[in-house]
């Protein structure tokens, strides 16, 4: 029945293509805000395709269809996908997507994209790879919405309730943080100016507002909005619920709201013969805009926007990104707080689980996911999750990003590894953390903690390394797979990503990456997950991750310090492949796991951190 549906929505599809007289559409996973966690209504790539990874395009020309993903979500790709209705492609840095678009398509033939859908560097890029073979991009905007009219994407769905961080959060107020952002814009002898961004990170970070959750399971904490900065007032257009007294914040700060669909009403009058109405509000920054220096970065807009300024902006690397991926000393402390609450949470769960007979009682992956996320909703910081829960058993620990639906899980048995990868939003910031843990009655086989001890070799040489300033993260990446490579061994995903401030736990530009290609120098203050891993298709998959921030160290280098105090499974580990300083290094890390959370432990959970932080 599935595949049927996913057969109608193919034939649908081409029906348009021929409508729209092109011959092949490609489409992604975001939103107008080019966000990677999207709403059920633009996920296309999920309704055409069954694939629920929360990274992927399709591609559907008149013949063919394909899906096209990162290595990390081959097996899911596997397990989820019709291999009659899609070939899977894996592409990376080697071999991009653009690349396979220009080897799939014929000479002459044209592509249609959302330009709603796409950064506008990324569809300039593509014009001009394809343009060697005169293959031809046609940008629509809003075309997938017309085409899966059957999603009622016209329907706004139900405003949701901003509020503003609390003061222990914000550090800097909007107005001082504006003028970070302006004194940045003047390094580049920029006047008369406004900055357009449609990222909703930087929204936030400027405003200090967050969407309020639902539920602790909600994840989702920032808004859809757009913003017009200029040199004496910044006007932010939104959706959501906004109460009186937080826009009278936002109004001292020198902060407009407007309606969320304001926005493209006034680009649209931008370059346009054919003039909407606007409100007065609508007709002064449509004014300051043809009056002012636009300033735009294509990286992180859609092409519909930036394409309406084109002949007249100024395409610029955002002058906010790096700002506020370095957390100031206020924030930090703040931060080394939310993780020990955050590590006590994840602590706490584990002797749960741990703990459990599996032998006599029914427990599936979901239900751990259960146990993981209500330990978290004991602080009173606590906000939501950061992600979706991924518990992962057995050979579901090899798919880097499952998460358990309540009927569809395995079954726990006592013969396997469990591994659990999940994180919070607080009020005093974000986590991600990654523990994997046996679930053996006795000892587990040879060649797994082996793979579990070469795991956390490399997340021990990478905590342990200082390295000068200036230093590039993609240095860092190789470093964390020195080990693994000896072994003839890898991993597919990059071996860290920053981390916003109640912000997207996957947040640039800080990360690292062996194939990220940008200017990506390591900053006191930056806030990163580190997590290598090694992954075994239908067998077993192992991922160890502690959050980490770059400090100062001597003269002119810098060292990671460590966030996250959560043991390590000491009975999967192999101290026979162990260096000397790399047992200190564990017995040194549990000796401080247990200084700091056993204060927060009952009789019986101190008694178990006892033993799980041993000396080996």
């Amino acid at each position: 029945m599935k595949n049927r549906k996913n057969e109608n929505l193919i034939e649908l599809i081409r029906i348009k293509l021929h409508k729209y007289n092109v011959n092949a559409i490609l489409m992604s996973i975001t939103n107008d805000h080019l966000y990677e966690y999207v709403e059920d209504k633009d996920n296309y790539v999920k309704d055409v395709s069954g694939f629920t990874g929360d990274t992927a395009y399709v591609l559907i020309k008149n013949k063919k269809n394909y899906l096209i993903i990162d290595g990390i979500f081959i097996v899911q790709a596997k397990k989820e996908i019709n291999k009659k209705l899609f070939e899977i492609v894996v592409i990376d840095s080697r071999y991009s997507l653009e690349n396979f678009i220009f080897d799939v398509m014929n000479e002459k033939e044209t592509l249609l994209i959302d330009s709603k859908k796409i950064s506008a560097k990324k569809a300039i890029m593509y014009e001009n790879v394809l343009a060697e073979k005169h293959i031809k991009i046609k940008f629509i905007d809003d075309v997938l919405k017309n085409i899966f009219k059957y999603k009622d994407n016209n329907i706004d769905i139900a405003k949701r309730e901003l509020f503003i961080l609390p003061k222990e959060s914000q550090v800097k107020n909007s107005k001082q943080k504006l003028e970070l952002i302006k004194n940045e814009i003047k390094k580049n002898q920029f006047k008369n100016y406004v900055y357009i961004t449609s990222n909703i990170e930087e929204i936030a970070y400027i405003t200090n507002l967050r969407l309020k959750p639902i539920s602790n399971i909600d994840t989702k904490i920032l808004f859809d909005s757009f913003l017009i900065l200029s040199e004496k007032e910044v006007f932010i257009f939104i959706k959501d619920y906004i109460k009186k007294n937080i826009l009278n914040i936002l109004h001292q700060n020198n902060i407009m709201v407007l309606p969320y669909e304001t926005f493209y009403k006034i680009i649209k009058n931008f370059k346009t013969n054919k003039k909407i109405l606007l409100s007065n509000d609508g007709k002064k920054i449509l004014n300051l805009l043809k009056k002012s220096n636009v300033l735009i970065d294509e990286k992180i807009n859609n092409y519909f926007i930036v394409s309406k300024f084109i002949e007249k902006a100024y395409l610029v690397d955002s002058p906010i990104e790096k700002i506020k991926s370095i957390r100031t000393k206020n924030e930090l402390g703040a931060l080394k707080l939310c993780n020990i609450i955050d590590s006590v949470s994840v602590t706490k769960a584990i002797y749960k689980i741990k703990n459990i007979d599996y032998k006599n009682n029914i427990y599936t992956e979901y239900d751990i996911k259960q146990i993981v996320d209500a330990e978290r909703t004991k602080s009173n910081k606590f906000l939501c999750n950061s992600f979706d829960t991924i518990v992962a058993y057995k050979g579901n620990s090899a798919i880097c990003h499952y998460a358990p639906k309540k009927n569809k899980s395995k079954i726990i048995s006592n013969d396997s590894i469990l591994l659990i990868d999940s994180g919070g939003h607080y009020t005093i910031g974000t986590t991600d953390v990654t523990r994997t843990i046996s679930l053996y009655k006795k000892n587990a086989p040879k060649k797994l903690k082996k793979h579990y001890t070469l795991v956390l070799k490399s997340l021990l040489g990478v905590m342990s390394q200082k390295f000068k300033e200036g230093t590039n993260a993609n240095y860092i990446d190789i470093l964390g797979r020195r080990i693994l490579y000896n072994e003839n061994l890898d991993f597919s995903h990059g071996l860290g990503h920053g981390i916003g401030y109640i912000s997207n736990v996957h947040e640039g530009p800080n990360n690292f990456s062996r194939f990220n290609s940008n200017n990506n120098e390591l900053v006191i203050g930056e806030v990163s997950s580190l997590e290598p891993g090694l992954y075994f298709e239908n067998k077993y998959g192992i991922r160890i991750e502690n959050d980490i921030v770059v400090a100062k160290d001597k003269n002119d280098f810098l060292k990671f310090e460590n966030l996250t105090f959560c043991p390590f499974d000491i009975s999967l580990i192999d101290i026979n492949i162990l260096e000397n300083n790399e047992i200190t290094q564990i017995n040194e890390y549990h000796k401080l796991c247990y200084k700091l959370l056993s204060k927060y432990m009952n009789k019986e959970e101190l008694k178990w951190l006892k033993q799980a932080t041993n000396k080996i």
